[in-house]
């Protein structure tokens, strides 16, 4: 998956899209850049502590987004950076997902100077 992706659709857009999506717990501000390691919705089945259970239904997820964003292949001449380029379905920027495979991890994640125990859903 990309390493940068926006979720401004709230909670009834998400239930609308997906019918049966359980009541997400919390409020659901948007998200205009959404990086690893930042908490974000998912729709999913049931969960499994197995990554080698990844292509079975119970791995399988959604990751509810409104737009993405992936680096340009060529550096821009003037700042010496790649550009970051945003994608989404049209202008409106209208809801959509990811297909995405999640499972709970059992350790460190996190910068090495402030490591977060785990377990992680990830």
């Amino acid at each position: 998956m990309c390493n940068l992706y926006s979720i401004t659709s709230n909670q009834e857009a998400i239930r609308a899209l997906f019918r049966k999506v359980s009541r997400y717990v919390g409020n659901l501000a948007p998200m205009t850049g959404v990086f690893p390691d930042f908490p974000a919705p998912v729709i999913r089945n049931t969960s499994s502590p197995h990554w080698r259970m990844w292509p079975k239904p119970e791995n399988r997820c959604l990751v509810p987004a409104n737009s993405f964003a992936e680096y340009a292949p060529e550096t821009n001449p003037v700042t010496k950076k790649k550009d970051v380029v945003w994608f989404a379905l049209n202008e409106d920027r209208p809801l959509f997902a990811f297909a995405g495979i999640w499972t709970t991890f059992n350790g460190d994640r996190g910068t090495k100077s402030k490591p977060i125990p785990g377990p992680h859903r990830v």
